[in-house]
């Protein structure tokens, strides 16, 4: 699950080729391929079981009706008709990270380095998705 992140756009793509193959919206395909409760996760645990909390499905709902997705829909498919060149788009993209704990499986390391002329290289197993992972781990390396 380490590269998970890296690989959301090529997900992405083949939500997009499915909902075309069948001609649904992507949205609508990815709604149908939602976790339900009772079904296993990639990482070993049964979604809705042991104090895993599945709400994605009423989130998303929520979600579309708040956002008013149906008829902010209608408005870019009219926008997109009348406008030969310029096009917009809507999306929905639920993402699950696989960062739950799970007993210290994943063992994310370090590489930290000292240079001829002093300086410092660190390099770290993280991704950073604006939680500041870099900036912790140059506090860390600091210290």
């Amino acid at each position: 699950h380490r590269q998970l992140v890296q690989t959301i756009p090529l997900h992405e793509l083949a939500m997009e080729a499915a909902a075309e193959a069948v001609g649904l919206p992507a949205d609508a395909v990815r709604e149908a391929n939602l976790y339900a409760t009772g079904d296993a996760a990639l990482c070993g645990v049964t979604v809705g079981e042991n104090g895993f909390n599945w709400n994605l499905p009423a989130m998303w709902q929520s979600a579309k009706a708040r956002w008013e997705v149906a008829a902010r829909r209608e408005q870019v498919e009219a926008f997109n008709r009348s406008n030969r060149w310029r096009k917009r788009g809507l999306r929905m993209v639920p993402v699950k990270y696989g960062i739950e704990d799970n007993g210290g499986a994943y063992k994310e390391g370090c590489s930290l380095g000292v240079l001829a002329d002093g300086s410092v290289r660190l390099a770290h197993g993280g991704c950073e998705l604006g939680q500041g992972i870099h900036t912790k781990a140059a506090q860390a390396a600091a210290f």
